[in-house]
């Protein structure tokens, strides 16, 4: 069961930040899989399963999402693509700007 293996995810999931092997303020995406089936929890229950909230120190996003047909595979993407995106063009142009002289 799924619903079993949370704790199993949680502690492994835990481990490794504590173990400092993603650094901090990295941003962290959570695929919950399987959200298709009819007693899959949703993001917010996986993250409150999984105590994301006490991972204060990473950007953390859950996306439900079924590997099967593709859904929210493409939003939780996005939000990682968007996360390492600068704010704006601007920002970019200054910051290509710098690089050069």
């Amino acid at each position: 069961n799924d619903h079993e293996r949370l704790d199993e995810a949680k502690a492994e999931l835990h481990k490794i930040v504590l173990d400092r092997e993603i650094q901090q303020d990295m941003p962290l995406l959570i695929l919950a899989n399987k959200s298709d089936l009819p007693d899959a929890l949703d993001a917010k229950e996986t993250a409150e399963k999984l105590e994301v909230a006490n991972l204060t120190e990473l950007n953390v996003h859950v996306q439900q999402c079924c590997a099967l047909s593709g859904d929210g595979i493409i939003l939780g993407l996005n939000w990682l693509a968007k996360t390492f995106m600068p704010a704006s063009k601007s920002d970019k142009s200054t910051t290509d700007r710098e690089k050069t002289t």
